[in-house]
């Protein structure tokens, strides 16, 4: 929701209360959110917490690639994403030793078609590490990485397999 006098900065808000003991359940905007944990802990009712930033990073990486293509007048055809992250539970279980967060993630997309070159592919992977809200929130995450791939169906004059395209954490060498 845009702030007045603001045309840049937007509060999120998001309402909860409980779902069992585990969960909860919330509106946002009018969107049901449901965030619970697998059984026999929870009622097993949505994605567990951490699911949950997951999908909230790809659902963010999907807006900002079609945004930053968008500006670059680049055609983006419909993404296959993949997120994954390392997480040790020793952490939130108490022990001080032990990041309770992430300590590594890594997000993947497979683009159907674009008319993308690989340089300009991984210039907007660049991009999108840079400016998605979600992924600036994993920062301090010590390993995040972004990439995308054109899958082989549709390279541009090539029928070769699908190829890693250089994402910023490579480009950069900040992992």
């Amino acid at each position: 929701r845009e702030v007045p006098g603001s045309r840049s900065f937007a509060k999120v808000a998001l309402s909860a209360s409980s779902l069992g003991a585990w969960g909860i359940s919330g509106v946002a905007e009018g969107h049901n959110i449901i965030v619970d944990q697998g059984k026999p802990v929870g009622l097993d009712a949505g994605p567990n917490p951490l699911q949950s930033v997951l999908g909230a990073l790809l659902g963010c990486t999907q807006f900002v690639t079609q945004y930053v293509a968008q500006e670059r007048d680049i055609s983006i055809g419909a993404v296959k994403w993949h997120a994954e992250a390392d997480f040790d539970g020793r952490g939130v279980r108490g022990d001080p030793t032990v990041f309770p967060g992430f300590t590594a993630v890594k997000v993947t997309g497979e683009i159907a078609d674009t008319s993308a070159t690989p340089a300009q592919l991984a210039e907007l992977a660049h991009a999108v590490d840079s400016r998605c809200p979600v992924a600036a929130m994993l920062a301090a995450v010590p390993q995040l990485d972004f990439s995308l791939t054109l899958s082989a169906a549709h390279a541009p004059g090539h029928g070769h397999k699908a190829q890693k395209v250089l994402g910023p954490a490579d480009e950069l060498n900040v992992m």
